[in-house]
């Protein structure tokens, strides 16, 4: 069975598996992993789809966690105002 005529089998995100026989005995298959260029690809663009999820989720984790120190930052400096003596209060 030649090349041209082998069955493909998509495996998962990354190769083709192609039925060929094998030269010196015919009799018995075996199968060889041939790369796929669109499976390639897409392994590519997921890939690059992770690298962006986990840059964004970074970014994210970091703007929440400078928000609340900022949100506990000014409930801090509320808290102490509400200390102050009311001669020492600030005025509008």
């Amino acid at each position: 069975m030649s090349s041209r005529t082998c069955s493909h089998v998509e495996l998962l995100l990354t190769r083709t598996v192609c039925w060929r026989r094998h030269k010196a005995a015919d009799h018995l298959p075996y199968f060889t992993l041939i790369p796929n260029d669109a499976m390639i690809l897409l392994l590519n663009a997921i890939t690059v789809a992770v690298a962006i999820a986990h840059y964004l989720m970074a970014m994210a984790k970091f703007s929440i966690n400078y928000s609340l120190t900022i949100s506990v930052k000014m409930r801090a400096t509320a808290f102490e105002l509400l200390k102050l003596p009311r001669s020492m209060s600030y005025s509008a």
